[in-house]
């Protein structure tokens, strides 16, 4: 893949083959932003992955190209206008994704451009957006070989994996510096905290309070035993409780809780 800043002789913003493509920027901020020319950038970069991933010729692209365009990422653009206005659309409609299916697009590649499909939208539109939009950091107390380790395993992390998130714990990987620091930076890239609070533990708290202040979706757990021991202020918040041991309950709970976070295409 090339990006040049030389307009082509057509005026078309990119060309495709298969495993070659060449997009140019030319006069994009000068004449057309907002958006920005990253955005661009990376929506043209998402319509060269779909097309390297379905092994698409150019005459193959052009017959499925939109005409009009509908806010699909494979629109027949013929002007920047139409451009800005997938990009403020920022989708890959059911239509194309099931006929890039037919042409070898695995679901998570399908998934993996809607993906950078969204964060375009999203800058467009200058929507803020975390850093991971499938991210989850857990707060809780670490331990080993007992009952609070056993439900991070089997039932927190699982749970979020099953929802499609990537589960991080500030304990998973050494990294030099400041512990508080580096929970900060967690919490800070992260979508969603997954707070286990039946424990008390100042730590705990104060991390949750970080990530309340930074206006993180949060999402609180507790055995059903412990729940009445919570300090007020957190007892009087939405808790999603398991009974202790039921590891099983607690990740359909916490799958269930996660799902609607789900970045949608």
């Amino acid at each position: 893949m090339w990006v040049t800043d030389a307009p082509f002789a057509d005026n078309w913003f990119s060309h495709e083959d298969r495993a070659t493509s060449v997009i140019t920027t030319a006069d994009w901020e000068r004449y057309f932003a907002p958006p920005s020319l990253r955005s661009y950038v990376i929506y043209q970069l998402a319509q060269t992955c779909t097309i390297f991933a379905a092994d698409l010729s150019e005459e193959m692209l052009e017959n499925i190209a939109h005409e009009p365009p509908r806010g699909c990422a494979n629109d027949l653009s013929a002007n920047k206008a139409n451009i800005r206005f997938g990009m403020l659309a920022g989708s890959l409609c059911p239509e194309c994704a099931a006929v890039m299916t037919q042409y070898g697009m695995s679901d998570e590649q399908v998934a993996a451009v809607r993906r950078m499909l969204a964060l375009v939208r999203d800058e467009a539109l200058g929507t803020p957006r975390p850093l991971d939009p499938l991210s989850a950091f857990v707060v809780m107390r670490f331990s080993a070989f007992d009952e609070n380790a056993n439900a991070y395993e089997y039932g927190v992390k699982a749970g979020i994996e099953a929802a499609g998130f990537t589960c991080t714990r500030a304990d998973d990987s050494y990294q030099p510096g400041a512990l508080l620091t580096k929970v900060t930076k967690y919490i800070e890239r992260s979508r969603v905290i997954v707070a286990k609070v039946d424990v008390q533990n100042l730590n705990v708290y104060y991390e949750l309070g970080v990530a309340r202040a930074l206006g993180k979706d949060i999402i609180l757990v507790a055995a059903q035993e412990q729940i009445g021991g919570l300090p007020t202020d957190i007892n009087n918040l939405e808790v999603l409780t398991y009974p202790t041991g039921d590891y099983k309950a607690l990740r359909e709970s916490l799958t269930s809780a996660l799902m609607p976070l789900v970045p949608r295409a």
